[in-house]
């Protein structure tokens, strides 16, 4: 598939095409792309204009428009030829059950090591970490579990917050973290719905109604940017603060333009997460692991963000 995926999210863009010009004007200017050149168009900004004639050439290429609010996909404008992709369809329909749980193995060994790289960085003396190395490339159902409780351990001793526990809703803290995987997961989503991965197939959280199980396993890796976004903002506020408020989504938001290792350049976290969105689809279509690269960090540059 074409190789740009657009995210529009100006409140004063205006979107259109001519002689086969992706064009797109705003405040900042006007800038323009050959729509041949454009794999997907993901719109965020709930007052951009979009001219009939863009959707529709859109259509006749093949590709699809995302409309998001809060940054969450709500709507998917495809093509009537591609209301889904059948190529990757059937492919989901057939893999091998060996090869799906390779994928998901491969993930946890991303999300697992970028754990041990930042709980490293904060704690590099703490025994936790010592366990984390040895434990995060092994083979047993319970790894994730017991490098996320080792993980959450680190993450408590720096804080000097022996009351942390960490649970989805209990606590400020734990909001503030809840928030930044929202961020974090609608933007995993708009990049598997641009891609073609229809996210209600998994390879590692289970399916449940309304749920997009893929992008909850391929935003696995990318969380502790999360996580250290949120330290760095419990650490410049000693009183820890007891709102999530607009001063903490500013402070939190700017994780997806860090720039970080990727496949031996520097580059916006958010770039990273769509490369490797698109080698899990072409893992997944030429049947080879190897192709698949989640991110996984070689500096802690990014941990004091």
């Amino acid at each position: 598939m074409s190789y740009h995926v657009i995210t529009i999210e100006s409140p004063t863009a205006e979107l259109n095409c001519a002689r086969g010009q992706f064009i797109c004007t705003s405040d900042a200017g006007t800038q323009q792309i050959p729509l041949d050149d454009v794999g997907a168009i993901i719109v965020c900004s709930f007052s951009a204009k979009i001219e009939m004639r863009l959707l529709t050439e859109a259509a006749k290429r093949g590709i699809g428009v995302i409309l998001c609010e809060a940054f969450k996909p709500v709507c998917i404008v495809l093509p009537a030829i591609r209301s889904t992709d059948t190529l990757l369809t059937r492919t989901w329909e057939h893999a091998n059950p060996k090869f799906i749980k390779e994928l998901w193995q491969k993930t946890l060994d991303a999300k697992c090591h970028n754990q041990g790289i930042l709980a490293s960085t904060w704690e590099p003396n703490t025994p936790a970490v010592a366990d984390i190395e040895t434990q995060k490339f092994l083979r047993y159902r319970a790894r994730e579990s017991t490098v996320s409780r080792l993980f959450w351990s680190v993450f408590r001793k720096h804080l000097d917050a022996d009351a942390f526990l960490r649970s989805r809703g209990e606590g400020i803290i734990n909001s503030f973290l809840d928030y930044g995987y929202s961020v974090l997961l609608a933007r995993v989503l708009q990049l598997c719905y641009a891609y073609g991965l229809d996210p209600t197939f998994g390879i590692g959280h289970a399916t449940a109604e309304r749920s997009t199980p893929l992008a909850y396993d391929l935003m696995e890796p990318f969380r502790p940017l999360v996580d250290a976004r949120v330290m760095s903002w419990l650490k410049i506020n000693d009183a820890f603060p007891q709102e999530l408020d607009k001063a903490f989504k500013q402070h939190l938001l700017p994780f997806l333009q860090l720039r970080i290792l990727y496949a031996g350049t520097l580059q916006q976290a958010q770039t990273v997460m769509e490369q490797s969105i698109r080698s899990f689809r072409k893992s997944l279509l030429e049947n080879d692991i190897n192709a698949y690269e989640p991110w996984m960090a070689i500096d802690s540059k990014w941990a004091g963000c």
